[in-house]
């Protein structure tokens, strides 16, 4: 394929601004072009020199393709496969451990036979080092958390509907519809413990979190099938609770959380994708952030675990053509005006209209969520097939005024988030290889979701760390970026 006039005008610019990109400070005695004279943020010299990187229409596998190169206000401080070999596994959600002596990452390892998640050393960024990893026959692994003491970690296995099942069992270490969890006292040696059976086909997605003085798995139940009506056995949130026996430490289910009124709506499948539970800022009460596909987004009162509370939902669908929300964050603190704001990003197979879009919301009441507006990736984007550009999902940086959005093929986005009624773009990268090497080789897809031939870059999961953006790849490993582009500003309170 040739370069487009948009490649050719976008390299220009890179040229132009090459000298000064990144910087809030004028470089010397010349203004910042990405400054105005009061101080702020040049909003329209940030969106000129990001144009619209994204073509729809082009070869998604071709690695030397303009479109799945380079970026803008985001470089590569480093590339590792985390010694996976490409295109036989792939690449997941990951979460950051980190004590007074050590400095991990837990990466969640997918696979189409064996599937797992590997512990690596990422005190030094530039050198990440893998520590140890578990695998095990079975396919759709895309989560693994860790308590918060770093003792044990979590890990799901799912039977994708649609897909070839790997050989596994119902129960016990080869289960392969299960929530497990390991030792991962000693970083060099895991050591698998119990597995927790989930209707109907394993669990998706959980998070760890403190409820009282103890800590809890909330994780997500999951119907047998994605055909409608949804209400079926699986639609719910599960809540475990890791306890100590003398043959060492279980899983044991002590709750759950269902609402037949958000699972039967009629406008599209409904059941939780993913869970996340934060106290909140204001009344220190549990809150769980689930994201309900065309259900919306729907928070719920966890201070009794074993009887949780809905306390709203949103289906706002203004900005898109779809809804499908598949990632419901909250920012962790209050903002410096009082409010509490949260964000959710889609997963959406197709959509002609556009990509889908991250939506920003006003949870100071979580039982009064009030919708506040919208982003999505600039330029004429729809989605063709097979989830190729849809969003999924989003980390605040409340230090900057920063927010980090994963878009599959479209890359990695980051956004100034300080009016988030008004989202506006200001980096994006697309994760190919490094700086001297163009990954061009094998890369593994999930199936059948990505099928028939998958694609690449492919951007699953990004998290910010002492400043630095840490991304995964689906099918070429775990990147660190730093952010070089203009700083919004702290959004936090004092």
């Amino acid at each position: 394929m040739q370069w487009s006039l948009r490649a050719v005008v976008l390299s220009l610019l890179l040229v132009t601004f090459a000298g000064c990109i990144g910087t809030t400070e004028p470089p010397g005695d010349e203004a910042s072009p990405f400054l105005k004279e009061d101080g702020s943020i040049d909003h329209d010299a940030v969106a000129a020199l990001i144009g619209a990187p994204i073509e729809v229409e082009h070869d998604h596998r071709a690695p030397t393709e303009p479109d799945h190169n380079g970026g803008v206000n985001l470089e590569l401080v480093s590339w590792n496969t985390l010694g996976i070999k490409l295109g036989e596994q792939g690449f997941a959600n990951f979460v950051f451990h980190e004590d007074d002596d050590e400095d991990l990452a837990f990466v969640a390892v997918d696979g189409d036979t064996t599937a797992g998640f590997v512990i690596a050393d990422v005190s030094d960024p530039a050198n990440v080092t893998v520590l140890d990893s578990y695998m095990m026959v079975g396919n759709s692994v895309q989560e693994v958390r860790v308590t918060a003491d770093g003792r044990y970690a979590l890990m799901n296995v799912q039977d994708l509907p649609g897909a070839e099942t790997a050989v596994g069992t119902a129960e016990g270490q080869g289960c392969t519809i299960c929530l497990h969890l390991f030792d991962v006292s000693d970083r060099t040696d895991v050591r698998w413990l119990d597995a927790l059976p989930v209707d109907n086909i394993g669990t998706h997605n959980m998070h760890v979190h403190t409820v009282g003085d103890t800590e809890y798995v909330f994780y997500v139940g999951q119907p047998a099938s994605y055909n409608f009506p949804t209400n079926l056995p699986g639609n719910y949130i599960g809540i475990a609770e890791i306890v100590t026996t003398p043959t060492g430490a279980k899983l044991v289910k002590v709750g759950e959380w269902r609402d037949p009124a958000v699972a039967k709506i009629d406008a599209g499948r409904s059941f939780p994708h993913d869970v996340l539970v934060y106290d909140h800022p204001l009344t220190g009460k549990p809150v769980g952030y689930l994201s309900y596909w065309d259900g919306g987004a729907v928070t719920v009162d966890f201070s009794d675990v074993r009887n949780p509370v809905t306390l709203d939902v949103d289906r706002t669908m203004d900005g898109s053509g779809a809804l499908a929300i598949h990632w419901f964050m909250p920012e962790p603190e209050a903002r410096a005006d009082g409010r509490v704001i949260a964000w959710s990003a889609p997963e959406i197979g197709s959509l002609e209209s556009d990509s889908g879009v991250v939506r920003a919301y006003d949870v100071t009441d979580p039982a009064d969520i009030k919708h506040l507006g919208v982003w999505g990736v600039p330029g004429e984007m729809s989605i063709p097939g097979k989830y190729v550009f849809s969003g999924h999902t989003t980390m605040p940086d409340m230090e900057r005024g920063l927010l980090a959005v994963s878009h599959y093929h479209a890359g990695v986005w980051v956004l100034d988030v300080t009016d988030p009624a008004a989202p506006k773009h200001l980096a994006y990268y697309m994760t190919n290889g490094n700086a001297t090497h163009t990954y061009d080789g094998d890369i593994w897809w999930k199936k059948p979701n990505f099928s028939p031939d998958g694609f690449g870059p492919n951007v699953y999961q990004a998290r910010w760390k002492d400043g630095q953006l840490f991304v995964t790849d689906r099918g070429t490993g775990l990147y660190v970026l730093d952010y070089t582009g203009p700083i919004p500003g702290s959004v936090l309170g004092q």
